[in-house]
């Protein structure tokens, strides 16, 4: 393994990942991309690379990305992160997409370290918790908590970003109040949902994507 890039606005996980890599993977290079043309270059050399990255970087729309960043480089794996507990039905969400790992708790030094080490390792790691679901499959195939989201949750996440209430937004979308409530539910389950931030960050990613590009 050549390098480790890493793609996240979160201070906190920055530094956690460069004193990891530094204190327990002597050797290895590694390079803040959160910019796309860092990004685009560094993955178009066909190394051996793993790329951390967090869910607001790569956007909620995650398939049609990963596949594209694994065409410019085959050897690149995937790994997303996620501050604090872990968010299980969106880690099924990435086993299904075949993401190469998911760490919660990315700003816990014990944890990124135990994770990491069997990343660089070559292996895929998953939260426990995910983990216990997939080998029981209890949820993995199914597409209301793992997978993309459809784009009536979409825009019902980018009412719920702009405010609105739930009678604003089935009255606008000509649902019921308790179709709505039930997409919310399922919405919340395959973004990993902590607060009401996420659904802004969906907000500016929908503009991103309709502008074109990538959301930073």
């Amino acid at each position: 393994m050549k390098k480790i890039l890493f793609a996240t606005t979160d201070f906190v996980i920055k530094g956690c990942i460069r004193e990891c890599v530094k204190q327990n993977f002597p050797g290895v290079e590694i390079y803040d991309v959160t910019r796309d043309a860092d990004l685009k270059y560094h993955i178009s050399i066909q190394e051996d690379t793993i790329l951390m990255i967090d869910k607001f970087f790569l956007g909620y729309f995650i398939q049609t990305k990963t596949t594209c960043l694994k065409a410019i480089n085959p050897k690149l794996r995937i790994v997303f992160l996620e501050k604090g507990d872990c968010s299980i039905y969106f880690g099924l969400r990435l086993y299904n997409l075949n993401a190469d790992g998911f760490i919660s708790n990315a700003d816990d030094m014990t944890c990124l370290k135990k994770q990491l080490g069997l990343i660089v390792s070559g292996h895929k790691s998953f939260p426990e918790q995910v983990q216990y679901e997939i080998d029981s499959c209890t949820h993995i195939n199914d597409k209301y908590y793992c997978s993309e989201l459809t784009d009536r949750e979409f825009y019902i996440a980018v009412h719920l970003a702009k405010g609105d209430a739930v009678k604003v937004i089935a009255r606008d979308l000509h649902l019921t109040d308790h179709c709505v409530r039930s997409h919310i539910f399922y919405i919340r389950r395959k973004i990993g949902w902590k607060n009401l931030e996420d659904y802004a960050e969906i907000y500016k990613q929908m503009i991103d994507r309709d502008l074109g590009g990538w959301a930073c």
